[in-house]
């Protein structure tokens, strides 16, 4: 299992999404199913989802991606 980096170890930035209420719900159960937090299934789901494309920015903080993309 991976580990995501925590508050205290990396810089983080809060985002408000909006998704059918069924998307969300779908993934809770998928979350509460690993023992973890909806925020850390999102997360690693979408960090998985980037390094499956080559994505090699997908492990990076947000800092790190835009001092990068500069």
């Amino acid at each position: 299992m991976r580990m995501i980096q925590s508050r205290a170890q990396g810089e983080t930035v809060q985002t408000a999404i909006r998704m059918p209420k069924r998307l969300r719900d779908q993934i809770k159960t998928e979350a509460d199913r690993l023992g973890r937090s909806i925020n850390t299934h999102v997360v690693m789901t979408m960090r998985e989802a980037l390094e499956a494309t080559g994505d090699d920015l997908a492990g990076q903080t947000p800092a790190a991606k835009s001092e990068n993309a500069a």
